[in-house]
């Protein structure tokens, strides 16, 4: 199955949000269902428009904005393109439009009107920790890169398998070769790296990269037979994770990762490099739960 196949689109104006429906628009297929929200909260367009007594003129300038504005991209587009307005929290709106419509993926941009010093803004920050369906992140001001690929980072892991999995569907889809890379640390520290990779650390040598290596062959073969068409290759690199993802990033058509939550110190460092990694990225990330 497309995994952009039902999508819901946080749309609120802002230049990350704009791109972000930009470069879904050229990656969904034919047959693809759009669902374009815009998350009124009624206190706090009261709170922004103090001199207003009544929410109601902002919210129909909303759904004016919506339509004729935000949206208007998607007036030349074969897919199914659905806008609504929902009155709650962004994050709130765009989880509970996704559970509503069976969606399969949710995509906004990195940061909303209101810009922060942090690498997401706080409606990204929230998808990314609760959504139970791929996010796909996008940065604005991005450029399409010459020879594109997609991007997996591969671990160990069911999170890591997800990603692997996800990643392999989207590139059949936009009919692009497939990169499964995996970071071999410097110095592993468990849980931040994997109980594999610490282990072969302390013998030394080649063996970390060998092990690696021989995962991604095993993934690859996992995959291949699911995806036929898509042009698979391997990628063992030393070094930081978040730098090695990020700096090969740039050619990416998307780079994909996975979500896991095993712990509460587990989810506290990796949601640290997921936020690093989004603050370095130059397009889009796919986040997808284990």
């Amino acid at each position: 199955m497309c995994p952009l196949r039902n999508v819901v689109v946080g749309l609120d104006g802002s230049p990350d949000s704009e791109a972000s429906l930009t470069w879904l628009l050229a990656r969904i297929p034919e047959d693809a269902t759009l669902h374009l929200v815009h998350a009124f909260s009624p206190a706090t367009e009261l709170a922004l428009a103090a001199t207003q007594s009544d929410w109601v003129p902002r919210r129909q300038q909303a759904e004016r904005d919506l339509a004729d504005i935000w949206a208007a991209p998607t007036d030349d587009s074969s897919a199914i393109c659905l806008r609504d307005v929902v009155d709650d929290d962004p994050a709130n709106a765009l989880l509970r439009k996704a559970a509503s419509v069976d969606a399969t993926a949710i995509v906004l941009g990195a940061h909303g009107h209101r810009r922060t010093s942090k690498p997401v803004g706080r409606v990204a920050r929230k998808l990314l920790r609760e959504s139970p369906i791929p996010v796909v992140v996008v940065r604005g001001g991005f450029d399409e890169p010459e020879n594109p690929f997609v991007l997996a980072g591969v671990g160990y892991g069911s999170s890591s398998d997800a990603a692997a999995e996800w990643a392999a569907k989207y590139a059949a889809t936009v009919d692009l070769p497939l990169e499964l890379m995996h970071v071999v640390s410097r110095r592993p520290v468990f849980p931040i790296d994997s109980a594999t990779d610490m282990l072969a650390s302390y013998f030394g040598g080649s063996l970390p990269d060998e092990w690696a290596e021989s995962e991604l062959e095993a993934r690859m073969e996992e995959l291949q037979p699911d995806n036929p068409d898509v042009f698979m290759r391997t990628r063992v690199v030393r070094g930081g994770t978040i730098e090695q993802l990020s700096s090969r990033g740039v050619h990416t058509d998307l780079v994909v990762i996975g979500r896991g939550h095993a712990d509460p110190l587990t989810r506290n460092v990796l949601g640290s490099k997921t936020q690093k990694l989004l603050s370095r990225a130059t397009g889009a990330t796919a986040i997808v739960p284990g």
